[in-house]
C-alpha cells in the first residue's frame, strides 16, 4: 500500500492517493533544494551586506560615495531579510511534505501546506507592495517630466 492511499477528506472528498504522495514527495525534495540554496543565497547577501564598504573601497568608491556604504549595507541586509521568510516557509513545507508522506501523517500534511500557503501568500503580498511602488514612481516621473 502506498503512502496517503487511505487519507481523505470527508467534507471534500479529497483523497490524496499513491500518485498524488509521490508528487508531494518530489515537490517536497525540490522545494527543500530551492530552500537550501535560499538559505545558502541569504547568507552571501549578508555577508555582502557587511562588507560592502570595504568593498567600496577596494575598488576606489568610498571617497566618491561617502556615507553610502552604510546605507546600501542596510539595503543589503533589508533584501536578506525578505527573502528569508519565503524561504523559512518554503523549508518548513518541504520538509513536513516529505515526512508526512513517509509517516501516513495527515496533521503534517496539513502543516506543510500551511507553510506553503504562507511562502505564496508572502510573496504575493511582495509582488503587490513592488506593483504599487511602481506605478507610483511611474506617475511621480510622467508628472517630473511634464514639469520640466
Amino acid at each position: 500500500m502506498n503512502p496517503l492511499d487511505s487519507l481523505s477528506s470527508s467534507s471534500s472528498g479529497l483523497v490524496v492517493n499513491g500518485e498524488s504522495a509521490g508528487y508531494l514527495k518530489e515537490t517536497g525534495g525540490w522545494a527543500r533544494f530551492l530552500a537550501i540554496v535560499g538559505f545558502c543565497t541569504i547568507a552571501l547577501v549578508l555577508v555582502l551586506a557587511f562588507f560592502v564598504g570595504s568593498l567600496m573601497s577596494s575598488f576606489g568608491m568610498g571617497s566618491q560615495l561617502a556615507g553610502m556604504e552604510f546605507i546600501m549595507g542596510l539595503y543589503y541586509f533589508g533584501i536578506a531579510l525578505l527573502y528569508f521568510f519565503p524561504t523559512l516557509f518554503l523549508f518548513r513545507f518541504a520538509t513536513n511534505a516529505i515526512d508526512a508522506v513517509q509517516a501516513n501523517d495527515t496533521p503534517t500534511l496539513v502543516t506543510s501546506l500551511k507553510n506553503l500557503k504562507s511562502c505564496f501568500k508572502f510573496i504575493g503580498i511582495l509582488t503587490a507592495i513592488g506593483l504599487g511602488l511602481l506605478v507610483l514612481m511611474l506617475i511621480f516621473g510622467l508628472l517630473a517630466g511634464a514639469m520640466m
